[in-house]
């Protein structure tokens, strides 16, 4: 990502100091472009070489290694330079960042960079985050080297803070959902529909060419039809799904600022599952699956992924709605939406559907152009389900997505047997629909 981003930017007309710790990586970068690289063997040597106010990129894996790196580097700063994490930092951590950095007058941006080493290579997406007037100060650049949609660049200033990196964060977390739906749309139709790679393939080839039109449809057929000497390749692909966190630290956040993001968490727990080869193998020779339930159309699979990914979006962003009004970071939806248009794993032409929506309603699911465009997937995704049950095979993420849609269009859940059951064993209290919210009542529900 690094190598990409320096030639990234040299492509657009910007001379770049490079350091790392393997020298060998400096010197061939370095050779590539000697007329706009310098290349540095010490941390003072590289940030002293650059030109005041700087502008200094950290490229390396999330964790405690970004503070390391932070501090060797402020020993030789001044007051006005700009440090970038452009890793996949926790947000939390970047808040500490920001603040530790704030009190030595240096300014630090958390930037969420999606694309991978391609995307860096040729324009990514970029979400960015923390100070203001470091934004401005790289603004240019940043905007040179991203990804464009219709002339724009997808690089847009989301927040203070750890704005970006949270938004990056849930970025992946809507990525884990809408894969996990395209690979069990991708089973049924390999496990029911009995169909061959290459019909699959050319069904995912026309989605893409469609309202469907998506980075990750479109690889999807590319990588069904890719084969090797003794066949496809991805039926020698091992089914043990790994995964980096982002996805599980949009699930744990998610719960801890109280919004239920159940498409992502079933998405992350499935490549949890997925990773119990063996114990799976057993199993099924146990209770051995019958493929025998009643099949459905490519048409209403192509609904079902409609409607499962526009909810992905939609519990995506909502998630980003609470997180801004919980750490006061005033995120524009429609700014976060900009940075995903292009250059993004997310990019997907239905992504148009939500910048025309009024996003200061008090959820997104009440907007009408979200009711009429839902209300032509529902019918298709119960559909799928039934026959997807029927036929033992698992579809948990395109399940959760329409538990999800149902539980928010129940004006009446369970959950008061649930507050009666907490005040029974707990004494937890419950509030009464005939007294309001605000007043907590308690039963003695049996003599002891």
């Amino acid at each position: 990502m690094g190598k990409s981003l320096t030639l990234n930017l040299i492509d657009q007309g910007f001379n770049v100091s490079i350091f790392d710790i393997d020298k060998n990586k400096i010197e061939t970068l370095y050779k590539s472009r000697p007329n706009n690289i310098i290349g540095s063997s010490t941390i003072k040597d590289f940030v002293t070489s650059l030109s005041i106010p700087r502008s200094i990129i950290i490229m390396v894996n999330a964790g405690s290694i970004i503070d390391e790196i932070i501090d060797n580097i402020i020993e030789y700063t001044s007051k006005g330079d700009v440090i970038i994490d452009g890793g996949n930092s926790y947000f939390l951590d970047t808040i500490k960042r920001f603040k530790y950095l704030e009190t030595k007058g240096i300014k630090f941006l958390g930037v969420g960079i999606s694309g991978g080493e391609k995307g860096a290579r040729i324009g990514p997406s970029l979400m960015v985050g923390g100070s203001f007037d470091g934004w401005r100060i790289v603004k240019n650049k940043l905007e040179a080297i991203s990804a464009k949609y219709e002339g724009k660049p997808c690089c847009e200033y989301i927040g203070n803070g750890g704005a970006g990196h949270f938004v990056k964060m849930v970025h992946n977390g809507i990525e884990y959902g809408i894969m996990e739906i395209i690979s069990e749309i991708y089973d049924y139709m390999k496990r029911v529909l009995k169909l061959n790679q290459s019909e699959m393939s050319d069904i995912y080839s026309k989605w893409n060419n469609s309202y469907l039109g998506s980075y990750l449809i479109n690889i999807t057929s590319s990588i069904l039809n890719k084969k090797t000497e003794t066949g496809y390749l991805l039926d020698d692909i091992l089914d043990k799904a790994s995964q980096k966190g982002t996805g599980k630290w949009t699930a744990l956040t998610a719960f801890d600022i109280g919004y239920p993001s159940t498409i992502i968490n079933t998405s992350v727990s499935q490549r949890s599952l997925s990773y119990y080869k063996e114990n799976r193998i057993k199993i099924s020779e146990l209770y051995q699956p019958n493929h025998i339930g009643k099949t459905v159309t490519i048409e209403i699979l192509e609904l079902t992924l409609y409607g499962t990914s526009l909810l992905t979006y939609i519990q995506g962003l909502e998630i980003i709605k609470l997180a801004s009004d919980t750490y006061n970071w005033q995120i524009n939806l429609g700014d976060v939406l900009k940075t995903w248009r292009a250059g993004c794993i997310i990019q997907a032409s239905m992504l148009s559907i939500f910048e025309r929506l009024d996003e200061h309603k008090s959820h997104l699911l009440l907007n009408d152009l979200i009711y009429t465009e839902l209300n032509k997937t529902i019918a298709a995704i119960k559909s799928m389900i039934n026959s997807s049950i029927n036929s033992d095979l698992p579809i948990p993420a395109i399940s959760a997505a329409l538990n999800y849609f149902n539980s928010y269009r129940s004006k009446v859940l369970p959950a008061n047997l649930i507050q009666a059951q907490r005040d029974y064993f707990g004494s937890h209290g419950y509030s009464k629909k005939s007294m309001g919210e605000n007043r907590i009542f308690h039963t003695i529900w049996e003599d002891f």
